[in-house]
């Protein structure tokens, strides 16, 4: 049976890659997918470029808070997939405000209107691995563990999904915590800390290290991120919070790996004496691998490399 989808924050670096796949879905599968973005990032690119079923897409422009049309978006969608957010990198302590608007109660909008519209979609949360807090674990902190968020960032997403197991007995909700994602795409982000250090070796030949080269960092890959939403989002991975990470790795690792790249990478050392923020996050078993990119981390970034347009 066809259904309607809404993507909040569908124009951005993680939701195009969802919006994409969902489209490449049968007709008899997805009927239509509902692009809801205010385009605070200024990224348009998922509007160009590359062709995506007209008659599967359509665009509203429109905030979280923006209740009236929100509602009516709704009112008709059978799957959610909540995407939009006020991001930065996981240890972002900028802007608690802005955080907490969009990124709580921007949220609390959302749920409050799925409750009053008498239907239960199916609800897909983008939360973040950085409710965990910090860890010097290598082993890991993951689903079990208690939530101990360090930042405005991150309290702002625990508050979220707070608002979101509202839900949970009433409809089918899968709460997905996303590590930290990387890797090319049309909407690609630059402030990401792989994708920055992969703009700044390629152009520049130089990286700049923030904090001690022990710090961790658990990631996931976007195409890996964008095929478990797309799961989620079809019913093929149920209800649940989730933990959605690839790998670990220290920043020591990302720099090694990076100079087998960029032979003639320079790296700059600031704040070494300052303590580390690190977090590393155990893969979630329930996870299908077969979701999950095989490649190694080097080879997933000599397909970043092969995306610029020059250098």
């Amino acid at each position: 049976m066809s259904q309607r989808f809404l993507v909040t924050g569908g124009a951005g670096y993680l939701g195009s890659e969802v919006v994409r796949r969902l489209c490449a879905q049968p007709d008899d599968t997805v009927g239509e997918v509902v692009v809801y973005d205010n385009l605070s990032r200024s990224n348009a690119n998922l509007f160009i470029g590359h062709t995506l079923p007209r008659k599967a897409v359509r665009f509203v422009r429109g905030d979280l808070l923006d209740t009236r049309r929100l509602r009516n978006e709704v009112a008709q969608a059978d799957v959610i997939v909540h995407l939009a957010a006020r991001v930065s990198t996981p240890f972002s302590d900028a802007d608690p405000h802005g955080f907490d608007q969009v990124n709580h109660w921007g949220t609390a909008e959302l749920v409050g209107l799925v409750e009053q519209s008498g239907h239960a979609p199916r609800v897909v949360h983008a939360s973040s691995a950085s409710v965990y807090g910090t860890t010097t674990s290598r082993e890991g902190v993951g689903i079990g563990d208690p939530a101990q968020p360090g930042t405005a960032y991150a309290i702002s997403k625990l508050l979220a999904e707070e608002e979101m197991a509202r839900l949970g007995d009433q409809l089918p909700l899968t709460m997905l915590r996303c590590a930290n994602v990387y890797g090319y795409n049309a909407c690609v982000r630059f402030d990401a800390l792989v994708n920055r250090f992969m703009l700044d070796a390629h152009f520049s030949s130089r990286i700049t290290v923030d904090g001690p080269v022990e710090q961790r960092r658990a990631l996931v890959h976007i195409g890996s991120a964008a095929r478990v939403f797309e799961a989620a989002a079809l019913g093929s991975l149920g209800p649940g919070t989730f933990d959605l990470v690839e790998r670990n790795l220290s920043v020591e690792d990302l720099i090694e790996t990076l100079s087998g790249l960029y032979p003639e990478l320079e790296t700059l050392y600031v704040h070494q004496h300052m303590p580390g923020r690190s977090l590393s996050v155990r893969s979630d078993e329930r996870v299908p691998t077969e979701l999950i990119d095989t490649r190694t981390f080097a080879e997933q970034l000599v397909s970043f490399r092969e995306r610029f347009a020059f250098g």
